[in-house]
């Protein structure tokens, strides 16, 4: 038996029954009972099993109860209860938790934390540290092969398109303007110890001569034994005197080479890194480096 339209109460066929709201309507039936829009499963809204479009569907009104004490003893209680696990939250959460915006500033710091985390956490910073004093050793080295070489390493921006070498003009300029102060320096302080020499060779002779015309008495031997020793003992006292720990071999006319285990006699400091001085085992005198020698305690 078929059923009958819930609007227009006519028979609904099969293929144009549409079901909804415990009632069966015609597809073309299913309108707003307030404005007659069609409506279908999808816009439909029910209220006291009547479809509604969107804006017409009735709106539900607060009603007005008489506040009983029995009404007012409920909102208390629930409002005691409602503090009591707001409290109870809150000291449970006390000093453990902040809420704080996820702004990107506080996102880029929580990031570097992480990331320091994870760096301090795999040991990195202690391979990072091995990798660095790795690479200055492998700098050292390179630096003393490029100065045998005589060419500096560097990359291709460090070629000067004037002179087609590694370094630029201005470099080498300033390279050959401190080795000429070096030698300046090295020659000015070869003049006055060849001067201070002169002096004291004047004065010797001097005294010599007024040894000579002053009356000679004739001691014994034994007198001048003792202080002559005292003076070689002072003297000696006074020279300085370096051992070679490495070898060298001079990379300049004004430079000496020098095997390990020499002694060097004579010796000037010219600034923190060089000093001159004159090897024994083959009476060259020039520069050398300091940190190639050390000072032996007689």
């Amino acid at each position: 038996m078929n059923k009958s339209c819930a609007r227009c109460q006519k028979v609904v066929y099969p293929i144009e029954e549409l079901k909804c709201l415990d009632k069966t309507w015609h597809k073309t039936c299913f309108k707003c009972h307030e404005c007659g829009m069609t409506l279908n499963m999808k816009t439909y809204k029910g209220f006291n099993k009547l479809p509604y479009c969107e804006a017409h569907i009735p709106k539900a009104k607060a009603t007005t109860i008489a506040e009983t004490p029995e009404f007012k003893r409920i909102a208390e209680n629930t409002k005691i209860q409602s503090n009591v696990k707001y409290h109870a939250d809150f000291e449970k959460l006390k000093g453990k938790v902040t809420q704080v915006a996820d702004d990107p500033e506080t996102l880029r710091i929580k990031q570097n934390t992480k990331n320091i985390s994870n760096v301090a956490y795999h040991g990195d910073l202690q391979k990072k540290a091995a990798m660095e004093r790795q690479r200055e050793c492998t700098e050292i080295i390179d630096s003393k092969v490029a100065s045998n070489n005589n060419r500096r390493i560097g990359s291709v921006n460090d070629i000067d398109p004037v002179n087609g070498y590694y370094g630029s003009v201005a470099e080498q300029n300033q390279a050959a303007l401190y080795q000429q102060q070096q030698q300046q320096l090295y020659h000015q302080q070869q003049q006055q110890q060849q001067h201070r020499q002169s002096q004291q060779q004047q004065q010797q002779q001097q005294q010599q001569q007024q040894q000579q015309q002053q009356p000679q008495y004739i001691q014994p031997p034994q007198q001048y034994a003792a202080p002559a020793s005292n003076a070689t003992g002072k003297s000696m006292s006074k020279v300085r005197v370096y051992r070679a720990l490495y070898d060298y071999e001079a990379q300049d006319s004004d430079e000496v080479g020098f095997s390990e285990g020499d002694l060097i006699i004579e010796v000037n400091s010219i600034d923190a890194g060089w000093m001159t001085g004159r090897v024994e085992r083959t009476g060259l005198t020039g520069m050398l480096p300091a940190n190639y020698v050390e000072l032996m305690k007689i």
